[in-house]
């Protein structure tokens, strides 16, 4: 019974299998799929730039439609140094001349072509040189003080435009550059000996042009001026002596000087040869007032009030110092009163120490002077110290 069941199983597989061949071989062939033309194609980015001379690639462009596609390109204007590989990719030969070159690409597959106008843009710009070879001619310049002066304009090599910077040993503010590089010298620029070092800039970077150009500024034939002395007074006792400074002065050397005048005359004051006022011994007691003069070979100028010599009899007891010990210390330090007689010369001379320190104390202090009086004003005290400072002359 069970071997009776598989065999009709089998029997049951196999009619099965076979009618099963036989729908499939009956079935019509399936339709194939129709091929699509390119479309969407694209570039990211869709421009180059290069420099002259320099090669460069496009990115393989994306793209819709049927693989696989073949690709030509066309430029305008027509350049035959610019291919397009079997990926799409863009490609510029290093022979490519300086220009903008717009460029349509076509796309084929079995489905037919199609043209992308303007797909890609290739810019060539000129290759930029660096500065140089910048020369001056001439390569030096000598002027004067007070005169504005210029170099000429230079020459140099390279990708325009440039631009310029000067710098000057010794340093000065005087010198500078303009955009043509033409160096120019302010009337300010002094007396001196200029080494320029010039720096060319464009877009490809920097060069520097070391002790490129000489300025020499000789000083002006100028007439004295602006004469001074420093400090410009004198303070003598009189029956001393005592010189001025060497004054200063502007203009052409050499230079000589006199006095113009004394106000009020003064044999004792003179004056040397380098301008030096002296005050001699046998001076008057005043105020003098000296006018000096400058020479040189542009001219001769005067300066009025150019000095003051001040010649002071020296403080002496018996004219000052005594009348005023007798006014305000008299009720103390006169012969036969209570304390030291400072009427006397001589006391008062080896004492002005003592007196000094008395007369500055403040009233009501111990030992303050004068006894219970008020103190002495600024200016009596101050001709005390004045008499002590000359001498102590009697």
């Amino acid at each position: 019974m069970i071997m009776k069941s598989i065999f009709l199983l089998r029997v049951y597989l196999v009619v099965t299998l076979i009618a099963l061949t036989w729908l499939v071989s009956c079935q019509p062939d399936a339709e194939p799929t129709p091929a699509i033309a390119p479309n969407a194609l694209v570039y990211s980015p869709n421009t180059l730039q290069l420099a002259q001379g320099t090669a460069g690639n496009s990115v393989a462009p994306t793209i819709q439609g049927t693989a696989p596609f073949t690709y030509s390109v066309a430029s305008n204007p027509t350049q035959s140094g610019i291919t397009i590989n079997a990926q799409g990719a863009i490609q510029i030969a290093n022979t490519v001349p300086v220009g903008t070159y717009t460029l349509g690409v076509t796309a084929n597959n079995e489905a037919g072509s199609s043209t992308f106008a303007n797909a890609y843009t290739v810019t060539i710009n000129a290759q930029v040189l660096p500065p140089s070879a910048l020369a001056y001619s001439p390569n030096n310049l000598t002027t004067i003080e007070g005169i504005v002066a210029n170099s000429a304009t230079p020459t140099i090599s390279g990708t325009a435009p440039f631009t310029y910077n000067v710098t000057a040993s010794p340093a000065t503010g005087g010198i500078t550059i303009n955009s043509q590089g033409v160096i120019n010298v302010a009337n300010v620029t002094v007396k001196g000996t200029y080494v320029l070092n010039v720096s060319a800039m464009n877009s490809a970077g920097t060069v520097n042009f070391p002790n490129i150009y000489t300025v020499i500024v000789n000083q002006a034939n100028t007439a004295p001026a602006n004469l001074t002395y420093s400090p410009s007074a004198l303070n003598l006792l009189q029956g001393g002596a005592g010189n001025s400074s060497t004054p200063t002065v502007q203009g052409t050397q050499p230079i000589s000087f006199a006095i113009v005048s004394v106000t009020p005359s003064n044999a004792a004051i003179t004056m040397n040869a380098q301008g030096a006022i002296q005050v001699g011994t046998s001076s008057v007691a005043g105020v003098f007032t000296v006018n000096v003069s400058a020479t040189n070979s542009v001219n001769t100028t005067n300066f009025n009030n150019a000095f003051v010599v001040t010649v002071r009899a020296p403080i002496t007891f018996n004219v000052n110092i005594q009348p005023l010990i007798a006014s305000k210390c008299g009720s103390c330090h006169i012969p036969g009163g209570s304390q030291t007689n400072y009427t006397d010369y001589n006391n008062s001379k080896i004492s002005i120490d003592t007196i000094l320190d008395r007369v500055n104390r403040a009233v009501g202090t111990s030992g303050a002077m004068p006894q219970g009086g008020p103190q002495l004003s600024l200016a009596e005290r101050a001709l005390l110290l004045q008499w002590k400072n000359d001498g102590l002359k009697q």
